[in-house]
């Protein structure tokens, strides 16, 4: 019971996360040129880019996104990584289906078995200890 709740509550704490993030966004988006976006969903940023936040450009070019946002820029490496796993992704045909089996429900049970694996080796060596 206590290893599905291990595996539950990071979903948990991202569901509470992004529902009270949507509280804090304003209900309209001004851009320069006074084109509003977002009135009727406040929740769904436009795919124009605003130098001043991240939107759906940063997500459809993450290069903007490091240009504009990001303060100190990623290592070489792991900006390699980072293209590699969308690559690899966006490689499969559907995008959007691989991103949410790889990176929402197969790294998250990965890290599960792996703290599995970490308590029940703690546990054989304070049993070890104690003999």
């Amino acid at each position: 019971m206590k290893y599905l709740l291990l595996l539950l509550l990071p979903y948990l704490i991202m569901v509470v996360v992004n529902e009270v993030s949507r509280w804090r966004q304003p209900g309209v988006f001004k851009y320069k040129g006074g084109v509003t976006y977002g009135v009727s969903i406040p929740a769904i940023n436009p795919s124009e880019g605003d130098p001043d936040r991240c939107t759906w450009r940063c997500h459809d070019d993450t290069e903007y996104c490091l240009n504009h946002h990001v303060e100190h820029p990623p290592a070489e490496w792991l900006k390699g990584a980072y293209f590699g796993i969308i690559r690899l992704l966006a490689g499969t045909g559907a995008y959007g289906l691989s991103n949410v089996l790889l990176l929402g429900a197969g790294w998250p049970f990965m890290m599960l078995l792996l703290l599995i694996g970490v308590v029940r080796m703690r546990r054989k060596i304070k049993s070890l200890r104690y003999e």
